[in-house]
C-alpha cells in the first residue's frame, strides 16, 4: 500500500507505506473458485463476457495457518508425509506455494462448470466432474517423484464425466482443460476443489469399473440440503405444469376463435355490393343472438 493508497497509522497519525496480507485460520473441505467472466461497460451500460483462456491445475496448495490432526505429520510415516512431499514437488516444478512459514493444504480438482455463450444474459451451462476417489495412497510418493510438471500431479482417479442436460458421457481432463482454444464461446466459469488429507485415502479400495452405490463414493447429502433441493424441484415442476396449462388454454381459445369465424363464413353471400356483404350478415346474426 503505497502512493495514493498509503495506510493511515493511528499511532503516529500519518500515512505510511504498508503491506496487506490475508491468512487462513480455517480451511474448507470444498473450495469453490468463481472466475470473473463478465465485466460491466460503463459507456455502453452493458455487461460483456471475458473470453480469456484460463489455465487451472488439477492439484493446488493453499497456504494456511490452521492446526488440525492432519497437519501433525511424522516424517517416518511415508503415507502421512504426503502433504510435505506434494508441496516440495510442486515447488520443484516452479510453482511458489508460499508455505515456508505456514502449512499448505492440498486440494484436488473434482468439478468444472462451463459457460457456453457470448453474454451473461443468455447461454448454456454444462459440467465436467468426477468422483472423489483417491488413487492408491501407497503409490503417491512414486507418482509425484516421476512428475516433471505441475499439471501431471493428480491424486484423484482420472475418470471424468460430462453432464450436459439429461446427457451423461465419459470424458478426459485433456479433452476439456483447453476447451476455450477449440470452442471460443465455451469458458470455465466455476472450479471445484476437494481438500486432500492422508486419512481420507487410507482404506479406500474401490474399483470404478464395477457398479457403485453413492454411499461408497461420496458421503450422502445432508438432510437439510436434500430437503431444500427437493423443495426447489417441486416448485420447478409446479411452475412447469402451470406454464403448460396456460399454453394449452391459450391454444384452445385460439382454436375456438378460429372455428367461430369459419362457422360464420358459410355459403350465404348476403346482400350484394353496397349492402355491406359479410358485415351485414354478422349484424343480422348478432340480432338473432340477442333475441
Amino acid at each position: 500500500m503505497t502512493g495514493d493508497n498509503k495506510y493511515f497509522c493511528e499511532k503516529c497519525g500519518e500515512l505510511q507505506d504498508a503491506e496487506r496480507s490475508i491468512k487462513l485460520t480455517q480451511v474448507p473441505d470444498t473450495l469453490i473458485f468463481t472466475l470473473l467472466r463478465f465485466s460491466y461497460d460503463a459507456k455502453r451500460h452493458t455487461r460483456t463476457k471475458i473470453f480469456r483462456d484460463v489455465k487451472y491445475p488439477r492439484t493446488l496448495v493453499l497456504p494456511s495457518d490452521c492446526d488440525s490432526a492432519e497437519t501433525s505429520e511424522k516424517p517416518t510415516d511415508r503415507r502421512k508425509s504426503v502433504r510435505t512431499m506434494i508441496t516440495n514437488k510442486i515447488e520443484e516444478c516452479g510453482i511458489n506455494t508460499n508455505t515456508s512459514n505456514s502449512k499448505g493444504e492440498i486440494y484436488s480438482l473434482f468439478g468444472v462448470i462451463i459457460h457456453s455463450g457470448v453474454s451473461s444474459e443468455s447461454g448454456h451451462y454444462y459440467c465436467y466432474a468426477r468422483h472423489s476417489l483417491f488413487t492408491n495412497p501407497e503409490a503417491y510418493c512414486d507418482k509425484v517423484q516421476d512428475c516433471k510438471d505441475e499439471d501431471e500431479i493428480d491424486f484423484l482417479q482420472n475418470k471424468w464425466y460430462l453432464f450436459n442436460d439429461s446427457s451423461v458421457s465419459h470424458a478426459h481432463f485433456n479433452s476439456f482443460s483447453n476447451v476455450t482454444q477449440r470452442f471460443t464461446k465455451d469458458t470455465p466459469y466455476i472450479l471445484l476443489y476437494k481438500r486432500i488429507t492422508p486419512s481420507q485415502a487410507e482404506g479406500q479400495d474401490i474399483d470404478l469399473n464395477k457398479s457403485l452405490h453413492t454411499s461408497e463414493v461420496d458421503p450422502p447429502m445432508r438432510a437439510d440440503l436434500r430437503a431444500l433441493v427437493n423443495k426447489d424441484n417441486t416448485f420447478f415442476l409446479q411452475e412447469q405444469e402451470a406454464a403448460a396449462k396456460t399454453k394449452s388454454t391459450k391454444k384452445q381459445d385460439a382454436a375456438n376463435t378460429s372455428s367461430w369465424f369459419n362457422w360464420n363464413n358459410d355459403d350465404d353471400n348476403g346482400p350484394p355490393g353496397s349492402c355491406g356483404g359479410r358485415r351485414w350478415r354478422q349484424w343480422i346474426w348478432g340480432l338473432k343472438w340477442c333475441k
